[in-house]
C-alpha cells in the first residue's frame, strides 16, 4: 500500500507513524516537508529539487513554504517503498500527483492550542531545522515564542525571512481535511479519554 502521511508538525505525527508500522506499512525514510530541503546538503537539494523553466512548481512546507518541482515529485514518490511522511500545504496540483501515483492520503490534526503549545517548546530545542528561526526565538520566552508563532513575522536581522503565522498555517491544511478521498486523524481520538477524546473511538 502507498500512504503519505501528512501532518500538522507536532500533531501526533509518531503516533500515527507507530500505527502504520503495526500494520507492516514501514518507513520508506522519505519526506516531503520543508525540513527536507534544509540540512546537511541543503543546497544541492535546492538546487536538484527546484522547479524547471516552465514548470509550475509544487509549494511544499508550511511555516516556510519551498517551491519545488512536480516532475521531481514524480520520482520521488515513484520510488518510495513504505509510508512517507510530509507537512504540505494543501493544492490541487500536489493531491493529483499523490492520486496518479497511486497514494492514499493520512492528514494528522490536533487541537491548536496544544500544537501551538508544543511548537513554542520545539521551535526552540537544539536541532530544529530552521537555524536562523531557532537562534532567533531560542533567546525569547515562552510566552514570547507563542506570541511570535501566533502572528508571525520577520526573523531579526535577515530581512526578507518571514515565518508565516499560525492562523495562514493552520489555513493550508483545510483542503486536504475537505478531501472526501483523505482520511483525516485526530490525535485527540488515538489518546482516548485522557487526551480529550473517548476510549471507545
Amino acid at each position: 500500500m502507498k500512504v503519505v502521511l501528512n501532518s500538522l508538525p507536532k500533531s501526533g505525527t509518531n503516533m500515527v507513524q507507530k500505527c502504520l508500522e503495526l500494520a507492516s506499512i514501514p518507513y520508506s525514510g522519505k519526506s516531503l516537508a520543508a525540513s527536507s530541503n534544509f540540512g546537511k546538503y541543503g543546497l544541492v537539494k535546492k538546487l536538484l529539487r527546484q522547479p524547471r523553466s516552465g514548470e509550475v512548481p509544487v509549494i511544499i512546507g508550511l511555516e516556510v513554504p519551498v517551491a519545488v518541482s512536480p516532475c521531481w515529485i514524480r520520482g520521488y514518490l515513484h520510488g518510495a517503498h513504505g509510508y512517507v511522511s510530509g507537512h504540505a500545504a494543501y493544492s490541487a496540483h500536489y493531491h493529483s500527483i499523490l492520486k496518479s501515483e497511486g497514494y492514499k492520503t493520512i492528514q494528522v490534526v490536533r487541537h491548536p492550542c496544544a500544537v501551538l503549545s508544543s511548537w513554542a517548546n520545539y521551535i526552540a530545542e537544539p536541532g530544529y531545522y530552521w537555524s536562523k528561526a531557532h537562534n532567533h526565538l531560542a533567546q525569547m520566552s515562552f510566552e514570547e515564542r507563542v506570541d511570535f508563532l501566533l502572528y508571525g513575522g520577520e526573523i531579526n536581522n535577515f530581512p526578507g525571512l518571514y515565518y508565516r503565522g499560525f492562523g495562514d498555517v493552520l489555513s493550508q491544511l483545510q483542503g486536504w481535511i475537505d478531501a472526501e478521498d483523505v482520511l483525516t486523524v485526530r490525535f485527540e481520538d488515538m489518546v482516548g479519554k485522557f487526551g480529550g477524546g473517548n476510549d471507545e473511538l
